[in-house]
């Protein structure tokens, strides 16, 4: 694990700046933000590429996503890269390193993105919470075990197309509860991120695209992605 630490500072949050532009939204979050406001120490904007922490540095805050996406990773004492998650506005970032004291993964921005930073104690372990939004912070952490959980099932016994299928479903999914269109969405991620994050090879995340859009159930172009059929393609994962 000694290998794997990052240089970076405990203090600083890597490669990205504190929020000084306006051109990335508004000054108010969403409605479960608004709430958490309070919780806010900064607002911090990553180009792609750019990290807001790096695996193996002490954990000391989470970051709740306002704009763009962030994609959580791993890497393994041979330096090899696995992705866990990927992070919409509204998902909260670092949960899961709260209760060992470090960061476990390295959260890196897949576009230009906002996020706030949510305040910590010192020692990293308690949140200084008003008691009258504990209640939405709560249902944010039932989300991201939410999540958690359904990557378990995404991975375990899913065939190469299933996975593809409810990784797109799911996204879509994204799409309805942040009120965007369903049926026709960019992904954020490109495909090595996708073929990491469910577990498959990059070739066989493009054989298995192809196959659905030459049944007619979508299209995709480049990283835009148009469902031509959804109920046929909830049907193949029913009966998959």
């Amino acid at each position: 694990m000694d290998s794997l630490l990052a240089s970076f500072p405990s203090d600083t949050n890597p490669g990205c700046a504190p929020y000084a532009t306006s051109d990335l939204g508004r000054s108010k979050p969403r409605p479960d933000s608004d709430t958490l406001s309070q919780l806010f120490r900064n607002e911090i904007v990553c180009e792609a590429g750019e990290r807001i922490f790096a695996q193996g540095t002490p954990f000391n805050a989470c970051y709740l996503v306002r704009s763009g996406a962030f994609k959580s990773l791993v890497l393994n004492e041979r330096g090899d890269e696995k992705i866990i998650s990927f992070h919409m506005p509204g998902d909260l970032i670092g949960l899961d390193s709260i209760h060992r004291g470090y960061y476990i993964g390295s959260a890196v921005a897949l576009e230009r993105s906002l996020v706030y930073e949510v305040v910590f104690q010192e020692n990293g372990s308690q949140l200084r919470m008003p008691p009258d939004i504990q209640e939405h912070f709560v249902k944010i952490m039932s989300r991201e075990l939410a999540n958690i959980e359904d990557l378990l099932m995404l991975t375990s016994e899913h065939t190469a197309e299933e996975r593809i299928i409810a990784f797109l479903l799911a996204f879509s999914t994204r799409q309805t509860n942040r009120n965007l269109t369903a049926h026709q969405f960019r992904l954020p991620m490109s495909r090595n991120d996708i073929a990491s994050f469910l577990g498959l090879a990059v070739e066989t995340v493009s054989r298995m695209l192809t196959r659905l859009h030459e049944k007619n159930l979508l299209k995709v172009t480049g990283r835009n992605v148009e469902f031509i059929d959804i109920e046929g393609l909830r049907h193949r994962l029913k009966t998959a």
